[in-house]
């Protein structure tokens, strides 16, 4: 029997964790304006401590883009996050500056041009900018993959929100998270989430699940409901009758099921 061919190690893969940073509006100013913009983004990025630390460390490479740069962080999907943070804190001296941001973790290779510039390629970047392009100014958003890592230390929890999962062009489906914590980031949901959730026409993104604290909103209402009419029939909650409990529910509006997001 032939065993298979190993793969060649010509473009070794390397799991890297991507902050893509995109200025808002910059294609719509001047040439000599977009030049300034560039170079005060720049300044902020490496003015930030995740940056540098990063850096000193050889755990980072920088690849200009169109409209701002793309971070490659290789130690922990934390850096890219709290680099992120930093920058909006810094921004808040700087409002005429407006970035949106978008994280993601995955394969990506390191190709070196003809002229010794280090370009990156691969799945991760391709993914980052999807989730870029959900966001408008001021948003930091998160793939489902980085948040989910994150998720799993309790001081990242109050920055995590949950936006659901989405379908983009071309079928691509996204779970997305909004980074945001009192003036860091950006609250207000994302304008391509909220043009998905109010159209049942062809959009650049639409709902597929509904969000996980949403579901989670409406257990504690259920259970809270449940737990009211026990105590009203002075029975255990587990004993009430499902009639009962039914048309309590329906009388306090609650929701019984999830309705299929429409297509």
């Amino acid at each position: 029997m032939q065993m298979p061919a190993e793969p060649e190690a010509d473009l070794p893969l390397e799991i890297a964790h991507v902050l893509l940073i995109d200025i808002v509006g910059y294609s719509t100013v001047l040439a000599d304006e977009q030049v300034k913009l560039l170079q005060e983004v720049n300044l902020v990025v490496h003015e930030t401590e995740s940056f540098r630390v990063a850096e000193i460390s050889s755990q980072l490479v920088r690849v200009p883009t169109a409209t701002g740069m793309a971070l490659f962080f290789f130690r922990s999907p934390e850096q890219p996050v709290r680099c992120a943070l930093e920058i909006s804190r810094t921004l808040q001296a700087h409002p005429h500056i407006g970035v949106r941001m978008g994280i993601h973790s995955g394969p990506v290779n390191q190709v070196t041009d003809a002229n010794g510039n280090v370009n990156i390629g691969g799945s991760a970047m391709d993914v980052a900018q999807h989730v870029l392009e959900c966001g408008g100014e001021g948003h930091i958003l998160l793939s489902a993959h980085v948040a989910e890592d994150l998720s799993q230390y309790r001081d990242w929890q109050p920055y995590l929100h949950d936006l659901g999962e989405w379908e983009l062009k071309h079928g691509l489906r996204l779970h997305l998270f909004n980074v945001y914590k009192g003036n860091l980031g950006n609250a207000q949901v994302p304008e391509a989430i909220r043009q998905g959730e109010g159209s049942k026409q062809a959009s650049a993104v639409r709902p597929v699940t509904p969000s996980r604290w949403s579901k989670v909103a409406l257990i504690v209402a259920l259970l809270v409901s449940a737990a009211a009419l026990a105590i009203d029939n002075n029975v255990a909650v587990q004993e009430l009758p499902y009639a009962k409990l039914r048309e309590r529910l329906l009388a306090d509006g609650q929701i019984l099921e999830w309705s299929k997001p429409a297509k």
